[in-house]
């Protein structure tokens, strides 16, 4: 997928608008895991665990089992860490069913809304 692409998706989901410089200026980045132009996930790595940076699926392309398949493809050996704003109920309903867990929030972050921080632990 285009960094073009990936722009355009993010640019419908969220409410900070970007440019291809947000993307290129990350570090640390694991992978980028796409399908088609549908959907994308993206992995930053550190030491100890993985963090998932920014998962997005295009409007048209919600609920159909993108966002699912996206989480079916990150690795299995490391813990994995997500931040969510509470207000997005059904990103919440995602990763629960994926098998995280809230291990904490941040109150107000999102200005009224929480940062529910997820962990999913790593099974070998």
């Amino acid at each position: 997928m285009e960094i073009k692409t990936i722009v355009e998706i993010h640019n419908e989901n969220f409410e900070k608008k970007v440019d291809s410089s947000y993307f290129e200026s990350l570090t640390n980045i694991y992978n980028i895991y796409t399908i088609e132009n549908k959907g994308y996930l993206i992995l930053l790595d550190s030491v100890d665990v993985y963090e998932i940076f920014e998962i997005a699926v295009s409007i048209k392309e919600q609920s159909k089992g993108i966002g699912s398949r996206l989480m079916s493809l990150l690795p299995k050996d490391k813990d994995i860490l997500l931040e969510v704003n509470e207000k997005n109920t059904k990103a919440l309903a995602l990763y629960k069913r994926q098998g995280f867990l809230q291990i904490y929030e941040r109150k107000k972050y999102y200005g009224d809304f929480s940062a529910i921080i997820m962990k999913k632990v790593c099974v070998l």
